[in-house]
């Protein structure tokens, strides 16, 4: 895809190719996560409501953190841009909620005595690779998987067994919830417009429904 001049034809491709889970495959997840680990449920969440990449997760350090405003420094990779943005609290979700997540991640980093300047610390001490934050994801996707089998429900894919789908997912589901394309680009850090027109131009579901509100319009 010419990333200068992307045509609808190629942003189809591309969008084809996503791989993601639903959204209650990943709430499932979260909510397994923070029943087991303080710091996995943490990870995850940041992951989630940060879009971040493994290695950008795994590099986090405790400065990184601003508690008195709130805010959070990713530095990107792959040539996006460095964000900062605000911790997301969900009242109602504590599984979702990244705010009581890292609090309680950095009391039990105190009570442990953690020396280490990154955010998320391996079981010996010192940074979480990026295949190990990896491995978190898919130890959860996986008895995520073996629940949802057992019940009929639909697994989760495969193909979106790593942890990079769950920026693919939070991206694809705020493309589908009518997110535009500029404030996908800010959320994830994109230097271009064109890597978000790829998840709006892929979504039938945001096309179906902008369709749907401008039929009501056009033949009022």
């Amino acid at each position: 895809m010419d990333i200068n001049n992307p045509t609808l034809n190629s942003l189809q491709v591309a969008a084809n190719g996503i791989k993601h889970l639903t959204a209650d495959q990943l709430e499932e997840v979260l909510i397994l996560a923070m029943k087991s680990s303080a710091r996995d449920h943490s990870l995850l969440c940041s992951l989630t409501q940060h879009w971040m990449r493994a290695s950008e997760a795994a590099e986090l350090r405790v400065e990184d953190i601003n508690w008195k405003s709130q805010e959070i420094t990713v530095r990107r990779k792959k040539g996006s841009l460095t964000t900062t943005q605000q911790f997301v609290s969900h009242k109602g979700k504590p599984h979702l909620d990244e705010v009581r997540a890292l609090k309680r991640w950095f009391v039990e980093r105190k009570a442990n005595n953690e020396p280490s300047a990154f955010v998320w610390t391996s079981q010996k001490g010192g940074a979480l690779e990026p295949i190990t934050v990896n491995r978190i994801f898919c130890k959860y996707a996986e008895q995520v998987n073996e629940a949802r089998i057992a019940r009929g429900a639909q697994p989760i894919p495969d193909s979106a067994m790593r942890v990079h789908s769950i920026r693919h997912t939070c991206a694809t589901l705020a493309a589908d919830a009518g997110m535009d394309p500029y404030q996908l680009a800010l959320r994830a850090g994109w230097a271009s417009l064109s890597s978000a027109l790829i998840y709006t131009h892929g979504s039938q579901t945001l096309a179906g429904r902008a369709w749907e509100q401008k039929s009501y319009e056009i033949f009022a």
